[in-house]
């Protein structure tokens, strides 16, 4: 283990509003790139269209 998560500095910090902020908008751009991928695109594009528009709504609800 790292000494960080040890001395119980990542349970302090992963608390914090800004973090699951962060970590929201990191999801919404995780679906951008997973829909953009040229397999989802070329057979499900309807997944591709609801992927690209609930991640860049989580995205610009996270850091606006």
């Amino acid at each position: 283990m790292h000494k960080w998560v040890l001395a119980g500095v990542f349970s302090t910090i992963i608390k914090l509003q800004f973090v699951h902020y962060g970590i929201a908008a990191l999801v919404g751009i995780e679906l951008l790139f997973i829909g953009s991928l040229s397999y989802v695109r070329n057979r499900a594009y309807k997944l591709f269209m609801f992927s690209h528009i609930t991640g860049i709504a989580m995205f610009l609800g996270c850091v606006s």
